[in-house]
């Protein structure tokens, strides 16, 4: 399984009046998995744990979309990111730490770590420059 944690999204758009109800949509293959809506908040902090079953590490690629709920219509997409899990799932890396850096390649907003722990977990932390 992979285990994702939603933490935080700081200076979101304005989408309604005067603020955002933002939430996020995470995707991995066919599976979906959404954070709960926070209401009124441009600096929004979820700090929700979302869980996906990995069949497979063929796909790799983490979709990420921020959303605005509307109670009156569609909800308005604030922006999106992916991130590629690869390095993540790589079975033959033999060092305990990897750093990948930001690029015109990916949407990482400052370098993301992955490190292995004792129990043979993985743990990458990654901050996102979100796509408008």
């Amino acid at each position: 399984n992979l285990k994702v944690q939603v933490v935080m999204a700081s200076d979101l758009p304005v989408r309604d009046f005067r603020s955002s109800d933002p939430y996020v949509k995470l995707t991995l293959g066919s599976a979906m998995k959404k954070t709960r809506v926070m209401s009124d908040n441009l600096n929004p902090v979820w700090r929700e744990d979302l869980t996906f079953p990995v069949k497979n590490t063929d796909c790799c690629l983490l979709k990420v979309e921020v959303w605005d709920s509307d109670a009156w219509g569609p909800d308005d997409r604030m922006g999106d990111a992916e991130i590629d899990l690869k390095p993540l799932f790589e079975k033959e890396r033999k060092q305990k730490k990897l750093v990948v850096s930001p690029c015109k390649e990916n949407c990482l907003y400052r370098d993301s770590i992955i490190i292995q722990r004792g129990d043979g977990r993985r743990v990458q932390e990654v901050w996102l420059k979100l796509r408008k």
